[in-house]
């Protein structure tokens, strides 16, 4: 058994790790609706974010991704959260502010 634990603990620390803010855990974990979803996007957009300058193929086409960019669509974001296209601008521009 704690040879097993010790595999999923390698396997967990090869994957990587990502710093997140405690206000975003607190967010998180907190009563507000409003801020639970701003927290889970942020940690849904910052955890794809990609950590190298790279080529990525989408729709046909050759993208070059920053670091720290993310290539997604609005629509996507919609889909992953259930929410209209016009709540996903709004939660964006407040990310924007915020961060």
């Amino acid at each position: 058994m704690s040879n097993f634990k010790l595999k999923y603990l390698d396997s967990l620390l090869e994957s990587g790790y990502i710093r997140v803010p405690r206000k975003v855990l607190n967010d998180l974990y907190g009563s507000n609706a409003l801020e639970q979803l701003l927290a889970n996007v942020y940690l849904f957009l910052f955890s794809r974010s990609y950590f190298a300058t790279g080529t990525v193929i989408r729709d046909n086409k050759q993208l070059t991704c920053h670091r720290g960019q993310v290539i997604c669509s609005q629509a996507e974001l919609a889909a992953k959260f259930n929410l209209s296209p016009w709540r996903v601008r709004g939660v964006l521009n407040i990310l924007k502010q915020r961060y």
